[in-house]
C-alpha cells in the first residue's frame, strides 16, 4: 500500500472580491476620518490587520493560511510601492490589495492566502 499523497483542489476557493469588500470596509470605517498620528499608527496598523484577518476567516477558506500586511502612511506628495515576493501555486494560491485614501493619510491592505491541503 502507498502512502503517497494526493494533491487535492480547494473546495471553497479563495475569492478575491470578497476578500478585497472587507479591506475596503474596514480600512474605510476605521481610517475615514482619521489622521496622520505617528505615535499610533503602529498599534493601529496591527488592529486593522488583526480586524481583516478576522472577517476574511469568517468568509469561510478553512483550506488557506493567510498573511495580512497594512501599510500607514502620511498623505504628502511623496509616492510609494510596495513589493512582494513568494513562492505560489497560481492554481491555487491569490491575493487581494485595496488601497485607501483620505485627505491625510494613505493606507494599502494585502490579504495573502497560500493554499494548504490537509
Amino acid at each position: 500500500m502507498s502512502s503517497k499523497k494526493v494533491f487535492k483542489l480547494p473546495t471553497h476557493p479563495f475569492r478575491q472580491s470578497d476578500c478585497i469588500k472587507v479591506m475596503k470596509d474596514v480600512l474605510k470605517s476605521r481610517l475615514e476620518d482619521a489622521d496622520y498620528e505617528a505615535e499610533i499608527i503602529s498599534q493601529l496598523t496591527k488592529e486593522i490587520s488583526d480586524e481583516i484577518r478576522t472577517k476574511v476567516r469568517d468568509l469561510g477558506f478553512p483550506q488557506y493560511k493567510l498573511a495580512i500586511q497594512v501599510i500607514i502612511t502620511e498623505q504628502k506628495t511623496q509616492g510609494m510601492k510596495v513589493d512582494a515576493q513568494a513562492f505560489w501555486d497560481t492554481r491555487t494560491d491569490n491575493f487581494a490589495t485595496y488601497t485607501f485614501k483620505n485627505e491625510h493619510i494613505i493606507a494599502t491592505a494585502v490579504c495573502f492566502a497560500a493554499y494548504f491541503s490537509v
